[in-house]
């Protein structure tokens, strides 16, 4: 059976609307194969940013006595689902905070002769995502981030699921959601 991560970092929860398509896109997963969906809520986590505290005062590296439960989980997946907003041209804060966390050398990736090595078992991370404006390729900021950390970690395919204009106020928000919804949905029955 294969182990699929959703990495939950919609913090507005059940009226997220980043949450309502990615809630779509498990279930067209599901339909499409036999997978077990492991949901890591953020808001949920006791996740903070990495400090001084936290790291070997030789290596720089996280201490041996961090806890790495969280990145042995992100490396050990089949594939890798991360819901999070666009938010000042990221993501929200705990997003970063937890892709700190599971950034571990000898989990995640190692450092070999010719420079990094990912260690990571999915082969795919699907990123999906709302924006309240139309981004231009320039302010996708958030996209080429976790483009470049799948590259770190060896995770060889990336793609994304986006709304965006929701907040534009002739806009209809919730058509546009319903409309991605509807494609993700008509694409699994394909």
């Amino acid at each position: 059976m294969k182990k699929v991560l959703f990495v939950n970092g919609c913090v507005r929860e059940e009226h997220s609307r980043t949450l309502k398509i990615t809630k779509t896109y498990i279930d067209a997963l599901k339909k499409q194969s036999d997978i077990e969906v492991i949901e890591r809520n953020l808001s949920e986590e006791n996740i903070s940013f990495t400090s001084s505290k936290d790291l070997n005062a030789k290596t720089g590296q996280l201490d041996t006595s961090h806890d790495c439960t969280l990145a042995k989980e992100f490396a050990s997946a089949d594939e890798i689902i991360i819901a999070a907003p666009f938010w000042e041209f990221l993501f929200p804060a705990i997003v970063s905070c937890y892709l700190e966390m599971i950034s571990v050398v000898g989990i995640a990736f190692q450092y070999g002769e010719k420079g990094s090595v990912g260690l990571c078992n999915a082969k795919s991370m699907t990123y999906i995502y709302t924006a309240g404006d139309n981004l231009s390729e320039e302010d996708k900021i958030n996209e080429r981030y976790l483009q470049r950390l799948c590259k770190l970690y060896g995770i060889s395919e990336f793609s994304t699921i986006s709304a965006m204009g929701l907040d534009i106020d002739t806009n209809n928000a919730e058509s546009i959601v319903n409309d991605i919804c509807e494609k993700i949905k008509h694409s699994s029955n394909t």
